[in-house]
């Protein structure tokens, strides 16, 4: 009990950093949403730290630490005069000090018995965006910072985790989950094809398709099977309905002229003449050009991925320690799965994947604090590896005087 409100305050803190943009929405502008989420995550690992309950594996530091040097490398040599490249924004820098804090602090206090209450607040979440769309409550196309992930990526992130638990062979649900993983594909999918993005319908499918395997790598034939047949299902429904949305006219031309082009003329998309310069620029400058300095070669502000992202502004170096570090998370996550293969975690998997999917063809890594938040939540589940010893900090923090350290 004494633990419970730590528990919801962790879960409110990872609730509103990877829904930061939409609760914006109907909120207040501003990084008052990012501080807020940040100082619930940084409070919840003060008390855990102190109390001897934070656990951290040597790979989730080894993973951490890379990622940390990478971002010292994106950043540091320009304040240095070490790298004539754009010095990076203070923004930037605090953005990338958050994204570092809160990716160690979720790798050391996240418990699968948490992971449930976040998941159900991001179907509620989904259903609650999709229900202000479609009755024209909120219109986010008239804010100031609005994009169409704005709002379909929270909208896919409940999506994500009615695949996981529908596509799970052995998972029992309450009559009252029932209810919601059938209502929130009901209003979430009318509101989803409302916006003329397509990366919705690709990151769902390939969240459907990963589900598939990752069950069938941990389950007997027979349940792979049932898995295959479940998510083929869920599959067939939700083409059929969107195809009769289409017919009905709920979406508009340009979503079906943007859908059409991904089979008929792919290398229309832009990205990758985008990414090709990027790679270019990438090997004429090893050492990389500054993390603002992509606005000087292209009329984007990024490069639309986050590891491209770190190879130009921090050089070959951060870009390939930051794709480690993130690989190892994936594998920590994977060994979390395969240790219990339950839905709650293939979920999380799921809506980890979505938003990694998401990163690689959009956004800058300065706010790669979504991915970030719900991949260490993840990677924290696992506990291979050997534990690191942190009783020689909690002592020392207990003699400073700390509350709740332990004697």
């Amino acid at each position: 009990m004494r633990d419970q409100p730590l528990t919801w305050a962790l879960i409110a803190g990872v609730f509103l950093f990877i829904n930061a943009p939409s609760v914006k929405i109907f909120t207040v502008q501003g990084p008052y949403i990012n501080v807020l989420a940040f100082g619930l995550i940084g409070g919840v690992f003060t008390l855990r730290l102190t109390r001897g309950s934070y656990e951290l594996t040597d790979r989730q530091g080894i993973a951490a630490g890379m990622i940390g040097v990478a971002f010292v490398l994106i950043v540091v040599p320009e304040y240095l005069g070490i790298r004539t490249g754009t010095t990076a924004s203070i923004d930037n820098v605090v953005s990338l000090l958050l994204i570092l804090g809160t990716t160690l602090a979720l790798l050391g206090v996240t418990r699968r018995s948490e992971i449930r209450l976040y998941l159900a607040f991001q179907v509620v979440w989904a259903a609650f965006v999709s229900a202000t769309l479609l009755l024209g409550v909120a219109d986010p196309r008239g804010h100031d910072v609005y994009h169409y992930n704005t709002v379909s990526v929270p909208i896919a992130l409940g999506l994500c985790v009615v695949i996981g638990y529908l596509v799970h062979p052995t998972v029992t649900l309450a009559r009252w989950q029932r209810f919601g993983l059938i209502g929130a594909p009901a209003i979430g999918l009318p509101a989803l094809v409302s916006q003329h993005g397509r990366s919705a319908y690709v990151g769902l499918f390939g969240a459907t398709v990963l589900a598939v395997i990752l069950i069938s790598l941990t389950r007997s034939r027979e349940l792979a099977v049932r898995t295959l047949v479940r998510a083929t299902a869920a599959l067939g429904i939700g083409i059929g309905a969107l195809l009769v949305l289409i017919r009905l006219g709920f979406v508009s031309r340009l979503f079906v002229d943007r859908m059409t082009s991904l089979f008929t003329d792919i290398t229309s998309l832009g990205r990758f003449e985008l990414y090709a310069t990027t790679v270019e620029r990438i090997l004429s400058t090893p050492l990389g050009h500054g993390l603002g300095a992509f606005d000087q070669i292209s009329v984007h502000s990024y490069p639309h991925n986050l590891f491209l992202h770190a190879a130009f502004a921090g050089g070959v170096i951060a870009g390939v320690l930051f794709f480690a570090g993130v690989s190892i998370l994936v594998v920590e996550y994977l060994y979390a799965f395969f240790e219990t293969p339950t839905a709650p975690v293939l979920a999380l998997g799921l809506i980890s994947a979505y938003l990694l999917f998401t990163f690689s063809i959009s956004y800058s890594i300065t706010h790669t604090y979504m991915v970030f938040t719900a991949l260490a939540m993840a990677a924290g589940l696992s506990s291979k590896g050997r534990i690191l010893d942190l009783r020689p900090l909690t002592d020392r923090l207990y003699h400073l005087g700390l509350p709740g350290t332990k004697q």
